[in-house]
Parts: C-alpha cells; structure tokens; sequence
C-alpha cells in the first residue's frame, strides 16, 4: 500500500514551480520590453537617438551662451567637452567647494546642470539638486538661461557675473 498523501506537498510543489516560471517571464520582459519604462532594455534604441539630438542642440546652446575660454563645471563634463566644446570641470560637492577650486586651481566661467546625474544619485549635494530644480543666483553666479531641447531635455547654464565698473 501506499504512504497516505500529504495535501500541503502536492499543493506547494506547483505553486512552486509556477512562481519560478512567473519570476522567469517577469525578468524576461523588463530586460527585453523597449520601453521608457525600461531604459536599460538592451533592445531599446529609440531614446538614445533622441539624447545624441538633444547633446547636440545643448553642445549648440553652449557655444552661443559660453566663451571658447570658458571653464565649465558642470554633472555632464562629457557632454561640455565633446559636444559644447569648452573645457569642462566635473562638479564639485558643493558651491563651497567650488569656491575652494578657484582659489586654488582654476576661475570658473561658468556652471551648467543637467539630469544627468542629479537626479540619478542620492549621493549628489541636495544643492546642486535645489539649483537645478528650482534656478536662482549663488555666490558670484547669477541664472542666465534655462534651456529645455526639442525632446524636453532641461538644462540650466550659470555664469558668473561681471563685476560693474
């Protein structure tokens, strides 16, 4: 004769095997599904068109708002360098900071703030978030254009203020 069943191992053997198929589907959907949703999909080509535009209105926008000279520090030190063409400076911890630098090393021209890893980092100083989210004048540094690409794309540009004469 056979062992008397238990109800409890039939029933959780499917359930189990159910769960690994449906955590399975789950992962092979998030890793494929082009979507915005998504944006680390390895199938999703579309949004990284839209941000080579973008980088290219903003490396335009830089140019006409910036001297050749400048010094630009800035969350997107790639996208100053390559596609606005000045010399970039990685941010600093925060505006304090930034002044430490100039007294050091280098003048500053000039501090542009993107997305890019402001909003991407928990570990970005709350007051480079604060000057991206809501723009107002900080040390010698005043607002001097907000700027938002075709595809939305928002960007703020600092420079400093030229001493009145």
């Amino acid at each position: 004769m056979s062992a008397p069943s238990d109800d409890r191992t039939l029933v959780s053997r499917p359930r189990a095997a159910w769960a690994s198929w449906a955590a399975l589907v789950v992962l092979l959907l998030l890793l494929l599904y082009p979507s915005p949703a998504f944006p680390w999909s390895p199938l999703d080509t579309q949004p990284s068109a839209i941000v080579e535009a973008d980088y290219r209105e903003i490396g335009a926008f830089l140019q006409a708002n910036t001297p050749p000279d400048a010094v630009v520090a800035g969350d997107a030190y790639w996208l100053i360098s390559w596609y606005g063409n000045r010399t970039s400076l990685w941010f600093p911890v925060d505006t304090a900071a930034l002044d430490e630098i100039e007294r050091q090393y280098v003048k500053v021209d000039a501090v542009f703030l993107t997305p890019t890893y402001l909003n991407a980092s928990a570990l970005t100083n709350p007051v480079w978030r604060n000057l991206y989210a809501k723009p107002k004048a900080f040390g010698e540094f005043t607002v001097i254009k907000e700027y938002v690409s075709t595809h939305g794309l928002r960007a703020v540009l600092y420079l400093k203020q030229e001493p009145q004469r």
